[in-house]
């Protein structure tokens, strides 16, 4: 296998083994969960707009999934690694080519539009003002926040590895986690961490999984992996069953909250029931069961995985565009996802892929100068 097939890997599900080595283990499921995601925060974009919208609440369930599977991802594939200059220069220059590009591109034409036809591609006007509070992470736009925190969080991550790094075992490790979930879940107002506008707990609740993961043989050596069908099952359930489509228009149509199901059990915050909830549907996708490989691993859900951050980003502009069209509203939605998937697809062949090879160049040429030079 090439390097650059071997990068391809590694930034979707694949992680280096703990010794450095080109060993590359996949959780192919995972591929099919983020294009979930995506898909979830593009219905729920794509029908607020309509009176007749049976959706509301899809899109900031598949943020929420999301960060969790972003945290997981990064505890995965640099927990087990040793703590090494190479490593977080390779970490920090793939982590920019892999999501700055793109965000830095589609965001200027949100500001471009505006600017020269007066054009919300993204729901609101973006100024030269906001652009650039946006591109420097000072300031949350849109869609675009998202990014903002994800970024900020690649920025916290190193730090919170160099202090796991110090506890001599992983039980302590997944101890002290645990606590800063519990803080960040239950504390009377967001944990004021460099901005990242509470969304903290998620991406603990990602790095906290990892963990199991990555011990799975030591800590979760009772539980067979079949069992991790059963609880990928309870998990989407109760997925389905909190967004207001099938709870609120069903059992409780005149209810008021946005995450009712949510509210039911956990009335003082929606977050403790979610976080937890994404958390265990990414470890039971992370055993690639056979019901996981079924939903999540199949070509579709695969390839929706591949351009799930272009999907993300592309779908307003697709949505703002299908604005000026009167057709019935099934029609607009069928347009909608396929010229959506189309507009990702081309983004992603375009702009995405070619800088993350760009950056993995990149990160070799500056590790490989590194270890010259000693």
């Amino acid at each position: 296998m090439s390097n650059r097939a071997r990068h391809e890997l590694s930034e979707n599900g694949f992680r280096s083994a703990g010794d450095g080595s080109a060993h590359q283990e996949r959780l192919a499921s995972l591929d099919g969960v983020r294009g979930a995601a995506a898909l979830m925060v593009a219905a729920g974009h794509g029908v607020t707009g309509q009176s007749d919208t049976i959706f509301g609440g899809e899109a900031q369930m598949g943020v929420m999934l999301f960060f969790v599977l972003s945290g997981f991802l990064m505890g995965y594939l640099y927990l087990a690694r040793p703590f090494s200059m190479d490593v977080w220069v390779d970490y920090a220059v793939r982590r920019i080519f892999r999501v700055f590009p793109l965000f830095a591109v589609m965001l200027s034409l949100g500001a471009l539009a505006w600017a020269v036809f007066a054009w919300e591609l993204y729901d609101y006007p973006i100024s030269v003002s906001q652009w650039w509070g946006a591109i420097t992470l000072r300031e949350y736009v849109s869609v675009f926040w998202t990014v903002s925190v994800e970024m900020k969080f690649y920025v916290v991550f190193p730090v919170l590895c160099a202090m796991l790094w110090l506890l001599p075992s992983s039980g302590g490790r997944a101890a002290i986690l645990a606590v800063g979930v519990g803080l960040a879940v239950f504390a009377p107002t967001p944990v004021p961490l460099i901005h990242l506008r509470g969304a903290i707990d998620f991406f603990l609740i990602g790095v906290l999984v990892s963990l199991f993961y990555l011990n799975r043989k030591v800590w979760l050596a009772w539980a067979p992996e079949k069992a991790w069908d059963t609880v990928l099952l309870i998990g989407l359930v109760l997925l389905v069953l909190s967004t207001p489509t099938f709870f609120l228009q069903i059992f409780y149509p005149d209810w008021d909250k946005p995450y009712p199901l949510a509210h039911v059990f956990f009335p003082w915050g929606h977050t403790a029931f979610y976080a937890p909830l994404a958390g265990m549907i990414v470890l039971a996708a992370a055993f690639d069961g056979r019901l996981a490989r079924l939903i999540f691993a199949n070509p579709p859900a695969c390839f929706l995985g591949r351009i799930s951050y272009s999907l993300y980003l592309c779908h307003m502009p697709v949505l703002f565009g299908l604005s000026f069209l009167s057709v019935p509203a099934p029609v607009k939605s069928v347009l909608y996802f396929v010229l959506a998937v189309l507009a990702s697809w081309t983004t992603y062949c375009v702009i995405e892929r070619p800088a993350r090879r760009f950056g993995y160049a990149l990160s070799s040429k500056i590790t490989k100068l590194g270890q010259d030079g000693r």
